[in-house]
């Protein structure tokens, strides 16, 4: 160990080299890593919503058909869906006054508020759940237009009845009597409702005694009239095939576009993929290049003790004991390195990546053994006319 006492320029060069490979390569391994988790838990976090729209050949008004409505619920991956429908209603009691307005049928009235830009107020002891709820005796809860509450003189609790109606001037006689009670009311902030409407549960619509009780009633008025449908994030990773898989369906069943937020998860996740791509294909050609890196200072480190070896062989030593007591010594130094490059490594990196870490240094390690003992061969099996005249040169 004398000998680097001596000269201790060279194997500070390889400790730097050592511990900086090591470092560099464990916090590069770390943030691939990390960008994998960020990217998984973007895939499992961003909730994809996906909208029907009427297609362009269209009159712009969506009229999707229950069986399509059917057919998306069994593509795999679609979850949650949030619609509703709408059909003209005639008032019967306290007042009689056919063709009315239009009461809408959803299956989410936050969703409806939202779609259709309503305010709604829940009178005291209701809420979203006992609205979409059935009512007690065959009633049926619902919130009215704050100007039909008023022109009704309705309150919470309050009941009316009223009938479907297929916007004839008349109240047929066959159409069932609903009987209706207040739940409470919503503002038209926006004027997509029309005037005098009433929002009720989707599931009073189809039936006998719902709205579209007949056959030609189920033909002119069960569409559905905005839909929207969530996806299992599970299956966010494989969006494209998913969003294919419903495109078919749509263009099946008619001329209809896809809407959704994909976009905003592809924007977000694909520059990170993109940069664990490049930081996965560098990888390899850094660890080479840092392992080469320190192998070469081996070499360099071998070379500054060429005098040493040639003086011992010299003064009638035995090449193969001299080849053993430089490697000896260079192999104590690489050890003694690498203890203080593992704790370089974990000072920096945390006791997550030292196994990590530890696999790596050993890798360089036995490379810069392996060149320091094919240079000390060479040195060692040298003749020494000629190994004199190179240091002459």
């Amino acid at each position: 160990m004398k000998l680097f006492i001596r000269k201790p320029l060279l194997p500070c060069v390889l400790l730097v080299l050592l511990a900086f490979g090591v470092c560099f390569m464990t916090l590069f391994q770390q943030s691939i890593l990390d960008n994998q988790l960020a990217v998984d838990e973007m895939y499992n976090s961003v909730q994809l919503t996906f909208q029907v729209l009427p297609g362009v050949g269209s009159d712009g008004v969506l009229k999707l058909r229950n069986k399509t409505v059917t057919a998306l619920h069994a593509v795999e991956g679609v979850t949650d869906c949030f619609y509703y429908l709408q059909c003209p209603y005639s008032l019967r009691e306290p007042v009689q006054l056919a063709n009315c307005s239009t009461v809408y049928g959803t299956n989410d009235l936050a969703f409806f508020s939202k779609e259709q830009g309503v305010s709604i107020t829940y009178a005291d002891g209701w809420d979203e759940q006992s609205v979409l709820s059935p009512g007690e005796n065959g009633t049926i809860p619902c919130l009215l237009d704050t100007n039909l509450a008023e022109v009704l003189d309705v309150e919470a609790g309050d009941s009316f009845v009223i009938a479907p109606n297929a916007r004839k001037d008349t109240d047929p006689g066959s159409a069932p009597s609903l009987t209706m009670v207040v739940a409470g009311t919503f503002a038209d902030e926006t004027g997509l409702v029309d005037l005098y409407s009433i929002v009720v549960s989707a599931d009073t619509f189809p039936g006998r005694s719902g709205f579209l009780y007949t056959s030609d009633m189920m033909g002119a008025f069960y569409y559905y009239r905005a839909f929207h449908f969530h996806t299992d994030p599970a299956r966010n990773r494989d969006f494209q095939t998913l969003k294919e898989n419903i495109n078919s369906v749509l263009k099946k069943e008619g001329d209809f576009l896809l809407y959704s937020n994909v976009r905003i998860l592809d924007q977000a996740i694909r520059p990170i993929e993109q940069k664990i791509r490049i930081q996965q294909m560098l990888v390899t050609p850094l660890s080479i290049l840092l392992c080469l890196a320190s192998s070469l200072m081996t070499v360099f480190l071998c070379a500054s003790f060429s005098e040493e070896v040639f003086l011992r062989l010299l003064w009638g030593e035995k090449r193969r004991r001299v080849w053993l007591s430089m490697m000896g010594a260079l192999i104590l130094l690489i050890a003694a390195e690498g203890a203080v490059t593992i704790l370089i490594a974990w000072l920096v990196s945390g006791t997550k990546w030292i196994s990590w870490a530890v696999g790596y240094l050993l890798l360089t390690m036995c490379l810069c053994v392996g060149a320091a003992a094919i240079q000390q061969y060479i040195y060692c099996g040298r003749n020494l006319v000629a190994f004199y005249q190179s240091k002459e040169d």
